[in-house]
């Protein structure tokens, strides 16, 4: 993101768990199916109760996610763009300032991922029928809650879905080649 606005710790988070997960799937890169593995592993926040709204379950999408990717690990063996997940952050961006936002969060990196269908994870939220436009109005309502400012938004509650065990289930690490 090179426009300037602050990455909320949240999102911060996801962004480092999306580089874990590159790495144990042995890509050299991290890609826009890495940013949703890592909203998924953080299971909680705004971009999690964002998907229970829509009607998505985080475990469903984590099963359509791993088949994609084990499927493209047939096709190709690098399955991640540099600069597919860095317009996917650029996208972010733009939309938290679309919205009014002075951070970018979490939410509006699932935003971006939901609107490019030219990658993995908006091409699967494609086929779970979930619409960008309803997905920025369930931001809108989830952020009417809180008074409009640069403030970051506060947790809510110990909401935490624990997916690490499936995802290490389903995604193991890749053994090292000598």
């Amino acid at each position: 993101m090179t426009h300037g606005l602050e990455k909320t710790p949240g999102l911060k988070g996801v962004l480092a768990l999306a580089k874990q997960e590159a790495k144990r799937l042995g890509h050299g890169t991290v890609g826009p199916e890495h940013y949703l593995l890592g909203i998924l592993e953080k299971g909680q926040g705004i971009a999690i109760w964002l998907l229970g709204d829509l009607g998505v379950r985080p475990v469903e999408l984590l099963r359509m996610l791993e088949e994609a990717l084990a499927r493209r690990a047939h096709e190709t063996e690098g399955t991640a763009s540099a600069a597919a997940a860095q317009n996917v952050l650029d996208a972010a961006e733009e939309i938290a300032r679309e919205m009014g936002f002075g951070w970018v969060g979490s939410e509006h990196l699932l935003l971006a991922l939901v609107r490019d269908k030219t990658c993995l994870p908006g091409r699967i939220f494609a086929k779970l029928g979930v619409a960008f436009a309803k997905a920025r109005q369930e931001i809108q309502k989830l952020h009417g809650l809180r008074p409009t400012s640069q403030k970051h938004p506060e947790p809510r509650g110990s909401e935490v879905l624990d997916l690490r065990g499936l995802l290490e289930k389903h995604f193991p690490p890749r053994e090292k080649k000598d």
